[in-house]
């Protein structure tokens, strides 16, 4: 399995040229910090590591990531809260969440 973790628009440039190169694996794609969490959450909701299954699953669940529950939208982006981090005295402290 080949974690992807980019935008939608990325993700699917690097998808077309692994397979063009003959990878085979199943690709997960994913933005940054909660990918691994919501691509295995996917995965286990499915039962399966199909792509199209997986994919499915993605588009119609809801998944606890490390910034708060994730959804994809019509375009496969995710939609979340983004963290806010504050830098004060060189230490990185969490200072909230914006949702959209």
């Amino acid at each position: 399995m080949v974690c992807l973790p980019e935008y939608f628009e990325a993700s699917a440039r690097i998808l077309r040229a692994g397979r063009d190169a003959g990878i085979r694996s199943p690709f997960l794609g994913a933005d940054g910090w909660a990918s691994g969490d919501f691509d295995l959450a996917a995965v286990r909701a499915c039962g399966s590591e199909e792509p199209t299954l997986v994919r499915t699953a993605l588009e119609r669940g809801s998944f606890k990531g490390v910034t708060g529950e994730i959804t994809f939208d019509t375009s496969h982006n995710p939609v979340k809260p983004a963290a806010v981090i504050e830098i004060w005295g060189g230490k990185r402290q969490f200072a909230g969440s914006i949702a959209p």
